[in-house]
């Protein structure tokens, strides 16, 4: 079937905006990821320093309190 030229500028241009929204979504969901990983290397690290300073327990809010930098 043909259509006119206007009808395909159209669908191309409905084609980008949906493209820009998927890519939008998918940005924001791995912004997200990476906000979780951090969240849990941050966790394992706090884990690992438990361990190593003989601690049989933690408040994971106050220890190592520092983000990713950990006390030593």
């Amino acid at each position: 079937m043909k259509f006119s030229i206007d009808w395909h500028k159209e669908c191309l241009a409905n084609w980008l905006a949906n493209t820009n929204r998927d890519r939008e979504r998918i940005e924001e969901e791995l912004t997200r990821l990476r906000v979780q990983e951090d969240r849990i290397r941050f966790y394992q690290h706090q884990i690992e320093q438990a361990e190593k300073k003989g601690k049989p327990d933690f408040d994971r809010e106050r220890f190592c309190c520092k983000r990713g930098k950990g006390k030593k």
